[in-house]
């Protein structure tokens, strides 16, 4: 692995829409992941599924409040809300009521502990203040399947498009040219499994699709032949 690091020395915030743009291409990675080891070993990799879950849904909810804030840089979202999942739900929520449901209270609830020992438990397996925990990943499925493809279609119509459009689940359900998938079919399979979402996610993928298709053929001010 090579590091490429900045010569300048002095910290430069990152533009929130090109934080939004880079961070969709890693939580839309983390998805399908998630939802791949979940269906093939859920008991084995079952602390993987649980770390998963709860970074799935902390750079959902970030890159959902980033695009709707509309501030000029991106450093806020960490110096505000930091890992805090429930603190981040409930800034969501003030934009849209959908992510005051009570499924998604009670797994970002579970998780609100100031001291972060919870977190490093479930990240590392062991920590000096924590026993042990208990957590059902049947339960939390939906929860993090909502919170995912709700944070994406509910942005507002340009930043929606435009994310959604480059994202690696996109490039699989509409068969595009950028697809890279070798286990495109094992992939979709996963994705569908007992999902209620993933349903009105691809239709909007087909419909950008589409409407993108329309736009090469008939391009602006492009004159028609009779």
């Amino acid at each position: 692995m090579i590091v490429l690091t900045k010569k300048n020395k002095n910290k430069k915030d990152t533009d929130s829409f090109m934080f939004a743009s880079s961070c969709t291409q890693r939580v839309h990675a983390d998805y399908i992941e998630y939802r791949l080891i979940y269906a093939i070993e859920p008991l084995t990799l079952s602390f993987q599924i649980l770390c998963k879950s709860i970074e799935i849904v902390e750079k959902s909810l970030k890159i959902f409040i980033s695009i709707h804030k509309e501030k000029e840089t991106s450093s806020w979202l960490q110096n505000d809300f930091g890992h805090n999942i429930e603190k981040l739900r409930k800034e969501a929520a003030e934009i849209n009521p959908i992510f005051n449901d009570q499924e998604i209270k009670n797994f970002t609830l579970s998780l609100y502990e100031k001291t972060g020992h919870l977190y490093q438990y479930i990240r590392y397996g062991s920590h000096s203040c924590v026993d042990g925990m208990a957590a059902n990943l049947k339960n939390i499925l939906p929860v993090v399947d909502k919170v995912f493809f709700k944070s994406f279609l509910l942005l507002p119509e340009g930043p929606r498009g435009v994310l959604n459009f480059c994202s690696p689940i996109k490039f699989i359900v509409t068969n595009s040219n950028f697809d890279q998938s070798i286990n495109k079919k094992l992939i979709l399979e996963c994705l569908k499994k007992d999902n209620n979402y993933i349903k009105e996610y691809i239709n909007y993928c087909k419909k950008i699709q589409r409407e993108h298709e329309e736009k090469i053929k008939y391009p602006k001010n492009a004159k028609i032949k009779q």
